[in-house]
């Protein structure tokens, strides 16, 4: 953290006052610095990132990445520095860019085609819906229009594309697919947040990935998927 005129801290102004540590993959971590203030006024506070280690520990699953910061021989000395700005998530900056600029409602698409097709486009409506709703941007026609869409989307899977034993299939002649049953199960679970969805549905699909599941503990492909890159909501 750069210290700032008129706030007490460890650093004088301009000068620098760091905390050190790990963040593990997928992990989040707190760095904690105190400020007292001296007067009643806003304070620009500035706090630098960086890593001085350029690994990429595979199997620990964790990226360690280098800030090198080259600066010509003639630099003044103590005015190099390096800005970063870490994005854990694309959504909420995709999603903030959307709403601000364009009608959201036109991301909602209507579910339709195969059993694939129409789990992306319901779980399309499920994730944004739910999104908007978090970030209290909803309407009541984005609401009404994600509802319905969500609704139509369960209805055509469950009455197109569920077998008798509870599994999905992606097309009505094709056997049932163990990537598809999971991906609508996964997506009914949130889904039920927000209209109703049967539970029997859901716990019949469990029951029958729990048959289908293997001595190792894997859950083996009975049939190709035709979406597969797609199913990554």
């Amino acid at each position: 953290m750069v210290g700032v005129e008129g706030l007490c801290s460890n650093a004088r102004r301009g000068e620098f006052v760091t905390e050190e540590g790990v963040v593990e993959a997928g992990q989040a971590k707190s760095f904690s610095f105190i400020v007292i203030p001296v007067e009643i006024q806003d304070y620009v506070i500035t706090i630098y990132m960086f890593s001085a280690y350029g690994l990429h520990d595979n199997a620990n699953q964790n990226q360690i990445d280098t800030v090198r910061l080259i600066m010509p021989d003639n630099v003044i000395q103590i005015t190099a520095k390096c800005e970063v700005n870490l994005i854990g998530i694309n959504l909420g900056p995709v999603a903030s860019a959307v709403i601000e600029g364009l009608n959201i409602g036109e991301f909602l698409p209507i579910p339709s085609g195969d059993g694939e097709t129409t789990m992306m486009y319901t779980a399309t409506n499920v994730y944004i819906y739910q999104y908007l709703k978090a970030i209290d941007k909803d309407t009541a026609y984005i609401e009404m229009k994600a509802i319905q869409n969500i609704e139509d989307g369960y209805s055509r899977e469950v009455n197109n594309f569920r077998t008798p034993d509870g599994a999905f299939k992606t097309f009505s002649t094709t056997p049932a697919n163990s990537w598809l049953t999971s991906f609508v199960l996964r997506v009914l679970c949130k889904a039920k947040e927000d209209i109703t969805v049967d539970r029997r549905v859901i716990c019949e699909g469990m029951a029958w990935l729990s048959n289908i599941q293997q001595a190792d503990g894997s859950f083996g492909f009975t049939y190709r998927t035709y979406q597969g890159a797609n199913f990554m909501v």
